[in-house]
């Protein structure tokens, strides 16, 4: 049946075993909605029958509340038999930020067998509205068994200048007790961007996913934590090495005057010395030539648009010698 607005209003089907009524079930659907046109609730009754003897009736109902900005902000839910042997009550409740983002969800469970669960989940969103982070955590658990179970599940993402999602660090915990007995820690992030990891030392360093230190007696494995803006988050890997470097003249490298920018690129970069450049390369990290250029100049502008994202080497070759430059294309 359907009111006037076309809207469904009840249903019901059945379904009878083959061998005459031995066994037959029947289910029936009812809706309500609100004066705005909103789902209100939704009943759904199963019947069970033994010939023409009812054996078992299942009630499950879902409520749901609005807010004053017609957000649902509430979602009750409950199901039991008949006979009240077994009974589920669900309660949802969210809280919503003044951009109407979700901020907080509690997740409610009790039962009439020594059975509640009572989740939490926490949001974060940054000012255009992008999720910058995601928790899942147990405010109570307590089951029959009187187990106490600690887990939370994390996830904090960040986005570049476009608003693209560049990184996503998941982080889980879990086990009986008050602590963890299970760690959990991966990230992802999109290939070509820039990422600065920072090693507290007295050979600390600041560079783009890399770092060069002496060739021996280097550990199995190398530890990093990445802060993102919500902590720091531990993750560890096989370290992996390539042959050393070719030592370059300290004197050559601060006796010049070179500006490479802007550094992140996209379209175009301009280089700048204080001597005439003779020529100017770009090549990838295999060492392949991507551009070259020549000139006569202290200033040379590059078109840069036909280059993929990525880390590139600039090679710029005056009078005197040549010398290299990292370049971030986006």
């Amino acid at each position: 049946t359907y009111d006037g607005a076309g809207k469904l209003l009840t249903a019901w089907s059945k379904a009878t075993s083959v061998d005459t009524l031995h066994f037959r079930v029947k289910w029936i659907y009812q809706t309500g909605y609100n004066a705005g046109g909103k789902l209100t609730y939704y009943n759904h009754v199963d019947s069970f029958y033994d010939g023409n003897t009812l054996t078992q009736t299942t009630v499950m109902v879902d409520s749901i509340y609005y807010n004053a900005a017609g957000k649902a902000d509430r979602f009750d839910s409950y199901t039991k038999t008949i006979s009240g042997v077994y009974s589920l009550n669900w309660t949802t409740k969210i809280t919503y930020d003044a951009a109407n983002n979700p901020v907080d969800v509690d997740y409610a469970l009790t039962s009439n067998n020594d059975y509640a669960v009572l989740y939490r989940m926490k949001l974060t969103w940054d000012a255009q509205n992008r999720m910058t982070s995601h928790r899942y955590f147990p405010a109570y658990m307590y089951l029959q068994y009187k187990d106490s179970v600690y887990e939370q599940r994390s996830q904090y993402f960040s986005y570049d200048a476009n608003g693209n999602l560049s990184l996503v660090v998941d982080s889980q915990y879990s086990g009986n007790g008050l602590g963890p007995n299970f760690i959990y820690n991966g990230f992802s992030f999109s290939s070509g961007k820039l990422m600065t990891i920072v090693r507290q030392s007295t050979s600390g360093f600041s560079d783009s996913m890399a770092y060069h230190r002496n060739t021996t007696g280097l550990p199995d494995s190398v530890s990093i934590y990445f802060n993102i803006g919500n902590g720091f988050i531990y993750y560890g890997r096989k370290l992996y090495t390539a042959e050393p470097l070719t030592p370059t003249s300290a004197k050559e490298i601060n006796s010049v005057a070179l500006l490479v920018y802007p550094n992140p690129a996209r379209e175009a970069i301009t280089i700048v010395s204080d001597r005439a450049i003779k020529q100017c390369n770009i090549l990838n990290l295999q060492g392949a030539l991507m551009l070259s250029a020549k000139g006569n100049s202290k200033q040379m502008n590059i078109n840069t648009n036909e280059l993929p994202k990525g880390i590139y080497l600039v090679q710029i070759l005056d009078e005197r010698g040549n010398y290299t430059r990292k370049l971030v294309i986006e």
